[in-house]
């Protein structure tokens, strides 16, 4: 899906996480990225279902805090 010649990072990130099985709201990304400054997350969810309500967005309307 995606193609990537190298990586830039910036100098300001400080902490790399990667968040494996990510789920369709991310909440351990996003909690993350909300307490510790300078972090980059990588993000890995393999259920289709999951993984467009990442790309699109997810709210209380389409199914944000329930289970898929």
């Amino acid at each position: 899906m995606f193609k990537f010649d190298k990586l830039d990072i910036p100098k300001s990130i400080k902490h790399i996480r990667l968040d494996v099985g990510t789920s369709f709201t991310a909440p351990n990304s996003a909690a993350w990225l909300v307490k510790q400054e300078n972090t980059a997350v990588f993000a890995f969810e393999p259920h289709p279902k999951s993984f467009k309500c990442l790309v699109e967005g997810v709210t209380a309307a389409t199914g944000g805090g329930g289970s898929l």
